[in-house]
């Protein structure tokens, strides 16, 4: 061999070498490069995923927070139903009693008007007869009243004579 084929093997030699040892201290550091993710970096975390779970709990919640307020209008509409319901019902109980009402007292008010007119007139034929009683009464007093008057006038003007007279003397 020549001195220029031991220069070349040589040289193979120190090129794969080396070759080898670059492959080996590559593997090296990837090796240590990952065992250096697992350590310093954390999990990746998608945060697309955590956004739409929130969106979810959220339309849940409105979801929820709409039935109940559905329910409750539907429970308020049906109270305020009832409500109405019973107050018409009411309402047309107190007409018909009122109705009925109207009609007794336009009935007892009749009633009264008629036994009025009968007891006016019982009145009436009574009044007129003690008129014409007391008429009479009253004439003859009125007529011995008169006599008396005009005897105690005639006395008055007798003793308004005699004392004159004696007054004079």
């Amino acid at each position: 061999m020549t001195s220029t084929q031991y220069v070349d093997e040589a040289a193979e030699t120190a090129e794969s070498t080396i070759n080898r040892a670059t492959d080996v201290w590559k593997q090296s550091t990837e090796v240590l490069a990952k065992q250096a993710d697992l350590w310093s970096v954390p999990p990746w975390i998608d945060p697309v995923k955590g956004v739409e779970r929130y969106f979810e709990f959220v339309q849940t919640a409105v979801d929820a927070n709409r039935e109940l307020a559905i329910s409750w209008a539907d429970a308020m509409s049906s109270v305020y139903g009832v409500v109405r319901d019973g107050a018409q019902s009411i309402s047309r109980l107190r007409a018909d009693q009122a109705d009925q009402l109207a009609d007794k007292a336009a009935d007892t008010g009749k009633k009264l008007t008629e036994q009025a007119a009968r007891s006016a007139k019982d009145v009436s034929a009574t009044a007129k007869e003690a008129t014409y009683k007391t008429a009479d009464k009253t004439k003859g007093a009125a007529e011995g009243t008169a006599h008396t008057v005009e005897d105690v006038a005639d006395e008055a003007k007798d003793q308004t004579r005699r004392s004159r007279s004696s007054n004079s003397k």
